[in-house]
């Protein structure tokens, strides 16, 4: 072997060696800023504390729970989050409707000689109301509570790494 293969070799493993130390190095400055000035709890009440009940919290919650972890699941509004009230499942219900109604107006392209079509404004929404209800039992707080996750309603404050307080209760 070349000793400039050798070369090569040697340098590249030292910035892999450079590069494991300034991580251990960053992540012990890191760890020393974030903890000053707080004490970690003898105990704590949960084994995961999730804040939110959106898409992420609650599939956070719902595998901590699976996995027998004392779960508690803060929520300050709507469980389900903006994809479950206002984003994902509204706008896909809408989309699919929008989708219906630009395929009858081209009916032709589908060898169909006339399709004529009236939106109903009140009746859409109703729609995309009535697709809503159908999912949010999947996401409500019967359900995780079945599960074994404790649904905390309140809005929540970190207080400290190991601490978030809710509507003045300290967990």
């Amino acid at each position: 072997m070349p000793s400039s293969y050798v070369t090569w070799i040697l340098a590249v493993l030292l910035v892999l060696l450079l590069a494991a130390i300034v991580k251990v190095v960053m992540h012990t400055v890191r760890n020393g800023e974030i903890y000053k000035g707080h004490k970690r709890p003898a105990t704590f009440d949960f084994n995961l504390i999730v804040i939110g009940a959106g898409s992420a919290g609650l599939v956070s919650s719902y595998i901590a729970a699976m996995g027998r972890a004392k779960v508690a699941l803060i929520e300050r509004d709507k469980m389900g989050g903006d994809c479950l009230n206002t984003g994902c499942v509204p706008s896909k219900a809408l989309l699919r409707t929008a989708r219906l109604v630009a395929e009858a107006r081209h009916a032709e392209r589908f060898g169909i000689a006339k399709v004529e079509t009236e939106i109903d404004f009140a009746q859409v929404m109703q729609r995309v109301h009535n697709v809503i209800g159908k999912i949010a039992p999947n996401d409500s707080v019967e359900r995780y509570t079945q599960l074994g996750v404790n649904v905390i309603r309140g809005e929540a404050k970190l207080v400290s790494p190991w601490e978030v307080i809710v509507d003045g209760k300290r967990m």
